[in-house]
């Protein structure tokens, strides 16, 4: 698929491919607005009569010499699966293919994020489907989150080439991408020896736990154990790995290798990131006794899947030039902490060798504790090592291991006490999560109680509760309805942002991460007023807002001022109430909107054209 402006780019990835045929589809409407969903379905409406599957690749990659040979091993062993031929260096995909050169796979499952459209095959139904579906979806998600979608609400596993099958050339974006920055294959080496392989190409089917670095962060995504589909969570990696009882000379190591124009932290991310990855490979590969079908990881491949961990990290703020050279200045200090992340997962799974944090205290129910704001609250304060129960009217998608569950109506007072028999405190969010009820809650001593400041909630609480009130909530798990939410939701589906008004009106913010920090203060003690405002110390204006989520979701517009209209998310409001003002350890914004816009696009359960 091509535009005029590239079509020699188009030419050269068909005329590669030798002994095969590439037809070339042009974008239907050249002098439109730049879109490559418009151009992807006109491809992917392009089958062949008898074909069972079929390829589309952008203009702008390059095409291994063995694409179609493990492309038709595959296509026989997963006849009915979506079948990307390429991940991002910085992406979860990237990182998923990173373990599965590791454990010596050479197909692994996708995990939550969009799907890669840059070179991909779909069974010939489903491309069909696909087409209906996101032909009527023109002007909202981008082509690739609507792959996603799609193929989650299909059913459709979705499967990633290790190594890739597929390069992305440093072509000018037509898409508006280029605010990324340089964008290359997680793995392509350039010798791919696969022919001596068997017809069964090995298949790492299902993982758990997918470290990645982005933006400058080590992260998470840790599949939601027991969900009906799969669900994830993404988390900080020292948080993860604080959990499992990692020592503090591997988390924050006292020598670090110097890397010229790169920051310590951004190092250290890299350190973390390459820890976790080796601990995630040695687990995956215990639960799998020895690995998919006996394979063994191919040196090539696993040196080319590292070498790309720290660019792609960083390949928002580096020239292409430092990208190249970061692979000789960090590869030592990957490779080591991937072996110490092995040795630590040898340890792990070994009889009595898993070693977590102690679980403290009395114990603390989360009422609502199973709604999306819920889930991540009750993860951060299980992983802060509090004794959690998550209580709810619903049966939990899926479960924590450190979390117990309890389901109850919590409108019934008689309900609501067998549930929360044994806890000592209770964390009460419903006035965040719930419609008001009409009778006030029966909350015991030891309540926790989290309101919006003046929202005239009534709950009847002995003595000895407390009330925290958050600024502007946001992050993971957090509504879109929201001021901020609905700035980001602009930026996702490429709309201009309106920001409401001229801009200068500021917001405190609150990330649902320092939320969990103060509730975990509570409960240790460590906070003396009843009744607290909480909010971050530095205010932001919303024209200021703006702009970083234009950094960080997508460079679009800014709608011009309008009427501010009263709505969910309006600026905390002057109040005698006191304030705790949260300055050190708090999650820095870009960051914070950086998972708020994550969670959106790919976890939220939210109607994909409102």
């Amino acid at each position: 698929m091509t535009h005029p402006k590239r079509f020699t780019w188009a030419q050269k990835v068909a005329a590669a491919v030798r002994g095969r045929a590439l037809s070339i589809v042009m974008d239907p409407d050249p002098n439109g607005t730049p879109s490559a969903l418009r151009t992807s379905l006109a491809a992917w409406s392009t089958i062949e009569p008898g074909a069972t599957h079929h390829v589309v690749v952008h203009d702008d990659m390059v095409l291994s010499d063995t694409l179609f040979e493990r492309a038709e091993n595959a296509i026989r062993a997963m006849p009915h699966a979506a079948l990307a031929l390429f991940a991002f260096w910085n992406s979860r995909n990237g990182a998923a293919v990173r373990i599965g050169a590791l454990t010596g796979s050479r197909w692994v499952s996708a995990v939550n994020e969009y799907t890669p459209c840059t070179a991909l095959i779909l069974p010939r139904d489903v491309a069909a489907g696909y087409v209906e579906f996101a032909g009527k979806l023109h002007g909202t998600w981008p082509e690739d989150v609507l792959m996603y979608r799609f193929l989650r609400l299909a059913g459709v596993r979705t499967f990633v080439g290790v190594p890739n099958l597929a390069e992305h050339e440093d072509l000018n974006s037509l898409s508006g991408n280029d605010f990324q920055g340089l964008r290359r294959s997680a793995c392509f080496p350039s010798l791919d020896a696969s022919g001596s392989e068997p017809v069964e190409d090995p298949v790492l089917d299902s993982l758990s736990v997918v470290p990645f670095f982005k933006n400058g962060r080590a992260q998470v995504a840790l599949r939601v154990p027991g969900s009906r589909r799969p669900r994830w969570q993404n988390v900080e990696c020292e948080q993860y790995l604080e959990r499992l009882g990692t020592p503090a000379a591997v988390l924050r190591p006292r020598r670090l290798v110097s890397v010229p124009g790169v920051d310590t932290a951004a190092v250290r991310g890299t350190w973390l990131t390459a820890y976790a990855l080796g601990l995630a490979a040695g687990i995956t590969e215990a639960e799998r006794e020895a690995g998919p079908y006996g394979a063994r990881p191919d040196p090539m491949v696993v040196e080319q899947a590292l070498a790309t961990l720290g660019p792609g990290g960083l390949c928002h703020v580096l020239p292409a030039g430092a990208l190249n050279e970061l692979p000789e200045r960090l590869g030592e200090l990957v490779r080591t902490g991937v072996t110490a992340g092995r040795e630590a997962a040898d340890r792990l799974t070994s009889p009595g060798g898993a070693v977590r944090r102690d679980r403290r205290g009395q114990r603390v129910a989360v009422l609502d504790g199973n709604s999306p704001l819920g889930e991540y609250l009750t993860r951060g304060l299980a992983d802060r090592g509090h004794r959690v129960t998550s209580v709810g009217s619903r049966t939990p998608d899926g479960a924590h291991p450190d979390i117990e569950y309890a389901v109850a109506d919590l409108d019934e007072p008689e309900e609501l006490s067998r549930a929360l028999a044994g806890s000592a405190w209770v964390v009460d969010i419903t006035g965040l999560t719930a419609p008001a009820a009409a009778e006030p809650l029966p909350l015991p001593e030891g309540t926790v109680r989290i309101r919006k400041l003046g929202d005239g909630s009534r709950e009847t609480a002995a003595d000895g509760s407390w009330t925290l009130h958050p600024g502007e909530l946001y992050g993971p798990g957090c509504s879109r309805g929201s001021r901020l939410g609905r700035m980001v939701w602009d930026a996702l589906l490429n709309r201009p942002i309106d920001t409401g008004d001229d801009g200068v009106a500021e917001l405190r913010l609150l990330h649902v991460k320092d939320l969990a920090d103060v509730v975990s203060a509570v409960l240790e003690g460590h906070l003396d007023d009843r009744e607290l405002v909480v909010a971050n110390d530095v205010p932001h204006r919303v024209g200021d807002l703006a702009e970083v989520i234009r950094r960080i979701v997508r460079p679009v517009l800014i709608s011009p001022p309008g009427p501010a209209g009263a709505a969910e998310g309006e600026p905390v409001p002057p109040s005698a109430t006191p304030c705790l003002p949260l300055r050190d350890g708090v999650v820095d914004v870009e960051y914070g909107i950086h998972t708020f816009a994550q969670w959106l696009a790919y976890e939220a359960e939210f109607s994909i054209a409102s």
